[in-house]
């Protein structure tokens, strides 16, 4: 988005568009058309270049195939379980991210040198498996550290935040030499387009204490009880940290409630937490 390479502006157009609907789903690279019982998969973006509509045009690669081929069905099953819709709150969170990457001058973002205490590319040690994405929740304690460890200060962590941070940044994957408040809104996009995050963001628009979103990750993500409290506990303290005007914490009656709340404008300060 920062680059210009794609565009926010497609999602006020379907927007005002009968029968369509626009879905994010982080993982995909794919280039997959269908019509009807038609479809056309390879490497060609929706773009005049790619497609041939201008010149000098791009060399792109689509072939035809049938829509009814298993194969293709699966993956479009598999992209409608994982993909998640394109809400406005996202759209505002990524253009917001976009412009602070425009503001530092960020793009292109230089290559950086691999840090002695960052794994080589080969290493998947760190590596977020696909199906990892569907039910990841944030591991690292405080959110705080997790720019700490981007920027290169692994050392400074405990042994077992350093290996939170690593796994965490292994599935939301920011670019590279992001500043501070750039990295924040970056992070901030990518939180609401994972799964499970955009499931507790939908169960939190009413009030809701602590064990009942507890209990709903117990059962989206098979987590004992226990478990599952620590890790709401953990995904409560990246909300707050990485998009602190969009929800609420209180603690009545000796027990946490969480609502997400409507933004504030930008010159109100959001209640304390």
């Amino acid at each position: 988005m920062a680059a210009g390479v794609s565009d926010l502006e497609v999602s006020d157009v379907l927007a005002g568009r009968a029968g369509s609907r626009l879905l994010l789903w982080p993982l995909l690279h794919a280039k997959y058309f269908r019509a009807d019982a038609r479809c056309l998969i390879g490497s060609a973006n929706v773009t005049g270049r790619a497609l041939g509509w201008s010149a000098p045009p791009n060399i792109e690669l689509l072939i035809d195939a049938p829509a009814t081929h298993p194969r293709l069905a699966a993956f479009e099953q598999r992209a409608r379980a994982e993909a998640r819709p394109a809400t406005q709150e996202v759209r505002t969170l990524i253009g917001e991210a976009a412009a602070e990457i425009r503001r530092e001058r960020l793009w292109p973002v230089p290559p950086s040198e691999p840090r002695a205490d960052e794994p080589p590319e080969d290493d998947d040690r760190h590596r977020a498996p696909l199906s990892g994405h569907r039910l990841w929740l944030p591991s690292l304690r405080q959110p705080a550290n997790l720019h700490t460890a981007y920027s290169g200060g692994l050392d400074q962590l405990t042994v077992v935040a350093r290996e939170a941070a690593l796994r965490d940044l292994a599935v939301l994957d920011p670019a590279a030499g992001l500043p501070a408040a750039a990295f924040s809104a970056v992070i901030a996009a990518a939180l609401l387009q994972m799964p499970m995050i955009a499931r507790i963001d939908e169960f939190t628009a009413e009030s809701q204490r602590f064990g009942a979103v507890r209990d709903l990750i117990a059962a989206e993500t098979g987590l004992p009880s226990r478990e599952a409290g620590e890790a709401w506990q953990t995904t409560m303290r990246w909300l707050l940290h990485f998009i602190p005007n969009r929800y609420r914490r209180t603690v009545p009656s000796y027990s946490e409630v969480f609502v997400r709340v409507t933004p504030y404008p930008a010159d109100e300060t959001p209640p304390a937490s």
